[in-house]
This record gives C-alpha cells, structure tokens and sequence, in this order.
C-alpha cells in the first residue's frame, strides 16, 4: 500500500513504501529506491539520498538510518520516510519501520 502524507512543514514529505534497492556510496552516503516512487520527488530516477550534513544528518544518525533502511528491506517492511521535496536529491531525514 502506498501512503504519501504531505507535512505541515513547507518542503517536506512523508512517503511509505517497500525499498526496491539500497545504493551504498564511496562518501558514507546511501540511496533508497523505493517500490512505489514517492510523490514530490524531483529526482528523475526517484532516488532519495541519505547524506551526511544534510538535512540535519550526522554521521551516527546515517549509521541508524541506514541499519533501519536494512532491515526493513530484508524483512520485507514498508518503510516510512521524511523527505525534502524541494531538492532534486529528495533526501531523507527520517525513517520509520513497524513491526
């Protein structure tokens, strides 16, 4: 089931879905793509990064991310993702998975 609820925050999103793929990068960094392509992303490809420094990431916090982001994805969860929708990397702020 695909969810987008908009938040009261101008340029966030929330957005829930499966993770088709998790693309680890050489900085630290990741990328999810999702099952279902979440609304409001501006990347072409529906690629939301998850990056150090951005969006008030920390180095720990994309560690936590990345770990909840991997088990949602081996579990076969829907996760639930906090996202900038006015930036072309669409990155992610915050994850959620319910078990």
């Amino acid at each position: 089931m695909l969810t987008t609820i908009s938040s009261v925050y101008a340029g966030e999103s929330w957005h829930t879905s499966k993770i088709e793929k998790i693309y680890p990068l050489s900085t630290g960094d990741f990328v999810i793509i999702f099952t279902n392509p979440a609304e409001g992303c501006l990347h072409p490809n529906g690629y939301h990064y998850v990056t150090i420094n951005e969006s008030g990431v920390t180095a720990e916090g994309i560690r936590n991310m990345l770990s909840v982001a991997l088990t949602a994805g081996t579990t076969g969860k829907e996760i639930t993702a906090n996202f900038e929708n006015t930036s072309a990397t669409c990155p992610i702020n915050r994850l959620i998975v319910t078990f």
